[in-house]
């Protein structure tokens, strides 16, 4: 660690004989942790994966043999989820 007015970059963080790398962004337990504190990037990625599970399984969201409440059940067990995995953990602006 330095302390110095100039912005100063180290890349590496060096613990008695252990070396660690400086990261923007990486993922901890589903959940992208920036450098920046903000949450756009894992929105953005959360509303992806909701697309992809609903494209996945569009047949099934057009068959015309499944009722309606069938077809809400399967969107709130599994599409809703995913969108909103660890929302409760999301910092509001």
């Amino acid at each position: 660690m330095m302390c110095t007015r100039k912005q100063h970059k180290e890349n590496k963080l060096e613990i008695d004989d252990m070396s660690f790398e400086s990261v923007k962004s990486f993922k901890y337990l589903e959940s992208t942790v920036n450098q920046k504190n903000t949450i756009e990037e894992e929105i953005k990625e959360r509303l992806i994966a909701g697309n992809k599970a609903f494209y996945a399984n569009q047949k099934m969201f057009q068959n015309k043999l499944l009722s309606k409440k069938s077809k809400l059940k399967f969107y709130w067990t599994l599409i809703r989820t995913i969108v909103t995995y660890a929302c409760e953990t999301w910092v509001l602006k």
